[in-house]
């Protein structure tokens, strides 16, 4: 993610050279760009850490928009540099990333009763409809890979 605020330019002027125009002159300039970059997933988390605190369990989140974020700081850091002290100010919208297959694999083989109970332990689960074909079915299939888990859009 490259938020707003985060990259400085800078540029150099370079030698003028005669263009093969007649008459003309090709002015240069070199432009540089230095910006803080951060993964995704790793600055939500750190915002919703420091937003919601001890109610955070450090499952997986990601931005579903992330403009109305600014960066602010004195300079954009080196490469190497393995701290860099900042600020953020704006407006985010925060969701849980859900893991199919990790939720798949919960509720495989159990009863709709159970599985019920399973997934009010995932945080990143709003709301759940279980529902098991042919509606005869006690127990959700044992090969996760047999449940389709579907998400929807926040």
């Amino acid at each position: 993610v490259l938020l707003p605020g985060a990259a400085t330019t800078t540029f150099t002027s370079q030698p003028s050279t005669p263009s093969e125009t007649t008459g003309m002159v090709d002015v240069k300039e070199q432009g540089t760009i230095s910006a803080a970059v951060f993964p995704a997933a790793a600055l939500a988390s750190t915002i919703a850490k420091q937003n919601l605190g001890a109610n955070y369990a450090g499952a997986s989140m990601t931005f579903v928009n992330y403009d109305q974020l600014r960066m602010t700081s004195g300079t954009i850091p080196a490469a190497d540099l393995k701290t860099y002290p900042f600020s953020l100010s704006g407006m985010t919208t925060l969701v849980y990333s859900v893991d199919s297959l990790r939720l798949a694999s919960a509720i495989a083989g159990k009863t709709r009763e159970e599985a019920k109970v399973i997934i009010t332990n995932y945080p990143e689960v709003k709301k759940a409809v279980l529902i098991l074909r042919p509606f005869w079915r006690q127990r959700l299939p044992e090969d996760p890979a047999s449940i389709s888990v579907v998400v929807g859009k926040p």
